[in-house]
């Protein structure tokens, strides 16, 4: 499990379209996966691939190139 930082968010609103689709109804932000969130902590699980040194190969990172990891932990 890699914890990381939304270091790239800006603001954020309660209420947003699902995948920024105006056509739908707005629905509460913690009813959806979107990244603008009250708190910009970010949680994902990863499958270890392998380890080489201090660099370690994850399959399934659901995050940007450069985003700072804060912490991992076994799933």
């Amino acid at each position: 499990m890699v914890v990381f930082y939304f270091d790239r968010m800006e603001d954020y609103e309660l209420l947003q379209h699902p995948r920024g689709d105006c056509s739908q109804p707005r629905r509460g932000i913690f009813s959806l996966r979107s990244p603008r969130r009250p708190n910009p902590i970010g949680v994902t699980v990863v499958e270890l691939i392998s380890i080489d040194k201090n660099v370690l190969t994850v399959r399934s990172l659901d995050t940007f190139d450069g985003t700072p990891v804060l912490n991992l932990k076994p799933a």
